[in-house]
């Protein structure tokens, strides 16, 4: 954490670095220097350091994940709270927690009407009942919200080729694929 201060820190104060921003897109380094905001500068440093592995450090991911809620929660408001909401779903569906991506998801759906992710936070929902848990019956559910609340969008049609192949088993699955690529 000290080192991400200082070279938070050597940034200074020129337009040149105060453009850049962080994997969520929203706050920028000079933004976090000049709030002091210690949970906000533990994402920059934490983001640049997943960001730069080249395999998945289980251990920085999940305190990724931590710090996102923890700056959500202190910081419900802020604009940038929805992006780290949706950012910490994501990382909880990949580090395998998820039930707590779901809830993550849906409260980013429901928190934040206005942005244009939810579409994408109802279909992750869809995904993991259905790829992860195994949840044929939720699964529907939510693809189908997709389709209904927004009909128009990329996640609606991946909504409607999931629902058409969500019950089908093995076989009627390798026979669909044939006859699709035929």
């Amino acid at each position: 954490m000290c080192a991400a201060i200082l070279m938070l820190a050597a940034c200074g104060n020129s337009d040149e670095n105060t453009g850049g921003t962080t994997g969520s897109g929203e706050k920028t380094m000079q933004d976090a220097i000049n709030s002091k905001d210690a949970v906000l500068l533990e994402i920059i440093d934490l983001e640049s350091k997943v960001n730069s592995d080249t395999a998945f450090d289980r251990t920085r991911a999940l305190r990724l994940f931590r710090v996102y809620q923890d700056y959500y929660n202190q910081h419900p408001k802020d604009t940038v709270a929805g992006n780290y909401l949706f950012e910490a779903a994501n990382l909880a569906q990949k580090l395998d927690k998820n039930q707590r991506a779901i809830e993550l998801f849906i409260n980013f759906h429901d928190g934040f009407r206005n942005s244009d992710r939810c579409d994408d936070a109802v279909y992750n929902v869809a995904y993991i009942y259905d790829a992860k848990l195994n949840d044929k019956t939720k699964a529907a559910e939510y693809y189908n919200k997709v389709i209904e609340m927004y009909p128009q969008s990329m996640w609606a049609e991946q909504a409607r080729g999931a629902l058409q192949i969500l019950n089908m088993t093995d076989e009627e699955l390798i026979k669909f694929l044939k006859e699709k690529n035929s």
